[in-house]
């Protein structure tokens, strides 16, 4: 009797989706400009930062994350938010961090993750 090869393959897709979740992953220390990545979402809801500050965001779970200006996903260009790069985004593989350029205008900004629509981020900046 011969098994059709996608039920050999079938626990290893499953196990590909569900141990990412399962595995532990490295608390990152407290710094008021520290963001860290969970699995589908900031570890923060908001952060504020003075006017020339920058944010390190870091990635220190097992799925990839890519952020940039916007809201649910939506890449929006805002011109007083620093680069994420040539596309507006940044992606941020497990343990990558990345350092934005100085905050230069105080306002309310919104950071997303193109991947996560629930993964928000509200960055205050004050002057």
């Amino acid at each position: 009797m011969s098994v059709p090869r996608f039920v050999l393959a079938v626990p290893f897709v499953v196990l590909g989706a569900v141990l990412p979740g399962l595995t532990d992953h490295d608390p990152l220390p407290r710094r008021s400009n520290l963001v860290g990545m969970e699995q589908v979402t900031f570890d923060r809801d908001e952060i504020t930062i003075n006017d020339g500050d920058q944010i390190e965001f870091v990635n220190n779970s097992n799925f990839l994350h890519v952020i940039g200006p916007g809201d649910r996903a939506r890449v929006d260009s805002e011109a007083d938010v620093p680069s994420f790069g040539s596309d507006d985004v940044r992606t941020m593989p497990r343990g990558d961090p990345f350092v934005t350029e100085p905050w230069t205008k105080p306002g309310t900004y919104q950071i997303t993750c193109t991947l996560h629509p629930e993964m928000n981020l509200r960055v205050v900046v004050t002057g």
